[in-house]
């Protein structure tokens, strides 16, 4: 009688608080295993993290390269050699005594 006793006695409130934290764990580990943002994902966008951190580094020296130029253009501070070769490339100018080499 003791045995089918304690069988009866079933679930009581004591084992809540157990099945309460095993029910977090569970929910934890595996959000954190799956998902957005789980860590598969994390490492996953750390290789195209870096991927981009590369490209605006390429981006970034081009942009200072470009704004050296601009400042060679400037009124304050004008580089008339860089003047005149950017005039005679988008004029497409030459001097009579220069050869020229077309290329495909």
């Amino acid at each position: 009688m003791g045995k089918l006793h304690a069988v009866k006695q079933g679930f009581s409130i004591k084992h809540v608080p157990a099945f309460l934290v095993c029910a977090l764990c569970f929910y934890f580990a595996y959000h954190l295993m799956q998902g957005q943002r789980s860590v598969w994902s994390y490492f996953s966008n750390r290789t195209v993290i870096e991927q981009k951190q590369a490209e605006i580094k390429v981006l970034d020296q081009e942009n200072k390269a470009l704004e050296a130029n601009v400042v060679k253009l400037r009124v304050a501070t004008i580089d008339v050699d860089y003047l005149k070769e950017r005039a005679r490339h988008m004029l497409g100018y030459t001097d009579p005594d220069e050869i020229i080499l077309i290329t495909k």
